[in-house]
C-alpha cells in the first residue's frame, strides 16, 4: 500500500470504529500517534575550550568549541501513514479479541454449571447496554471472529508489501 492509500483507510476504519462505538479505541491509537514513535539518538555534547589556551585574551569567554563525548538521547519522531494504520489495526483486534475471550469463558463457566444462559454488562454510570452475551451465539461469534481476523491479517499483509 502506498502513504495515500494508508492514510485513506486509516481515515475509512477510524470513522467505522466510531460509529461501530469504539471511538475511545481510536482516541487512544490517536493519542499515541501524537506522541510520536520514541527513537534513540547518538549525539555528541560540545566541550568548550578556553580561550587563553589558544593565546587569545578575549574578557575569559571560550572561543573554541569542540565535539566532547557522545551520548544518547530519546527523541520522539512522527510514525509513517503505514504505522499508524497497523497501529490502528492492532488496536482493533484487541478489541474484539478481548471481548471474545470474556464471552468464552462466561460460556465456558455457563457449560459446566446450572448458570442463566444469557448475561449483560453495563456501566452503572451509562444508560446503555455496553455488552450482552448470549452463550448459545458464542460459538457463531467464533467463526466471525475467525473471518474477522483473517481479514485483518489479509490488511496488514497489503499494509505491509512495498
Amino acid at each position: 500500500m502506498t502513504p495515500e492509500e494508508c492514510k485513506k483507510t486509516f481515515a475509512e476504519l477510524s470513522s467505522f470504529m466510531q460509529e461501530s462505538g469504539l471511538a475511545w479505541a481510536v482516541e487512544d491509537v490517536e493519542s499515541s500517534i501524537r506522541l510520536g514513535k520514541p527513537e534513540i539518538k547518538s549525539v555528541s555534547l560540545l566541550k568548550e575550550t578556553d580561550s587563553e589556551q589558544w593565546g587569545l585574551a578575549t574578557e575569559g569567554r571560550p572561543q573554541k568549541r569542540s565535539p566532547g563525548k557522545k551520548v544518547e538521547l530519546t527523541t520522539n519522531v512522527s510514525y509513517s501513514e503505514r504505522e499508524k494504520l497497523l497501529m490502528l489495526l492492532a488496536a482493533l483486534k484487541q478489541v474484539t479479541t478481548n471481548v471474545f475471550d470474556l464471552e468464552n469463558e462466561i460460556a465456558k463457566f455457563v457449560g459446566e454449571s446450572d448458570a442463566p444462559r444469557r448475561f449483560e454488562f453495563w456501566d452503572e454510570d451509562a444508560d446503555e447496554r455496553e455488552l450482552e452475551v448470549d452463550v448459545a451465539q458464542v460459538s457463531q461469534r467464533f467463526d466471525h471472529l475467525e473471518n474477522f481476523n483473517h481479514l485483518v491479517a489479509e490488511l496488514e499483509r497489503e499494509a505491509n508489501a512495498d
